[in-house]
């Protein structure tokens, strides 16, 4: 997450278009926000899944741009948010290709889509940058050096987190804490871990601050050394796949783990 996958996008789709780079504040930068504009359909992550009766509007709209000449778009984004009636519904749009026709979508989680959509797109595989091309594009951007090595610290790696907690300055006072909390949870005794754990686990708390907890968690684990946190660290990720892909209870895991560390 956080790499640039749907930035991409829109800078593809701005220079099939335009000829230009992509600027959010265009028209077509705002048609892309928005979702939808002449000969552009998108699906942008709202939070939830994407039902069939949405794949099925794909059809009409497919419908309605086959006598252009310049090439439409849709947009999906994170692809496996498709329930399974969905994802049948959108397989028979790929098997019956219209030309001039093009699908564009992100995806964190690829084996989640079906073998038969896989096998009937191109996949493009995007990795997170260096530390050191990360550093140079944040020096370009941010005044600061000390917010550079901090944003570096919090990123992990991430360019689109970078640049979010830049611009907000909440979103990065949490990230700082829960940097924090992981750094030295190992450390707590085990009524204030509980603690934590309860804290971290309040439905008021985004499930994206907790998997950020635990990403900086994995990290402080290898800074002590592979060789002795080995197991605990396989313990973080296999927790982690449990809060992305399944409802569990997310404080009894939380403890189960705290209680190992």
């Amino acid at each position: 997450e956080h790499i640039g996958k749907l930035s991409l996008i829109c800078e593809l789709i701005s220079q099939v278009r335009n000829r230009t780079s992509f600027d959010p504040p265009s028209p077509l930068g705002q048609q892309l926000v928005l979702g939808q504009g002449p000969g552009l359909k998108g699906f942008l992550d709202d939070g939830e899944s994407l039902k069939v009766e949405q794949i099925r509007s794909i059809v009409d709209f497919v419908s309605l741009r086959t006598g252009d000449q310049d090439y439409s778009f849709c947009v999906i984004e994170h692809a496996e948010r498709m329930t399974r009636s969905a994802a049948n519904a959108f397989l028979k749009v790929l098997e019956e290709p219209s030309p001039r026709f093009v699908f564009l979508m992100t995806t964190r989680h690829e084996k989640k889509l079906l073998p038969t959509v896989r096998s009937r797109v191109q996949t493009f595989r995007c990795a997170a940058p260096s530390q050191q091309q990360l550093k140079t594009f944040l020096e370009q951007r941010v005044g600061n050096p000390v917010l550079v090595e901090e944003l570096l610290r919090l990123s992990v790696g991430r360019i689109g987190l970078a640049l979010t907690m830049k611009e907000d300055e909440e979103l990065l006072e949490r990230m700082r804490k829960l940097f924090d909390y992981a750094a030295i949870v190992g450390q707590e005794d085990l009524v204030d871990r509980f603690s934590l754990a309860d804290h971290l686990t309040k439905k008021d708390l985004p499930n994206a601050d907790l998997l950020q907890f635990l990403v900086y968690l994995s990290g402080a684990l290898r800074r002590q050394g592979l060789s002795d946190r080995r197991s605990q660290l396989a313990q973080v990720q296999r927790v982690y796949r449990l809060f992305q892909d399944t409802q569990v209870n997310k404080r009894l895991f939380l403890e189960d783990l705290f209680l190992s560390l």
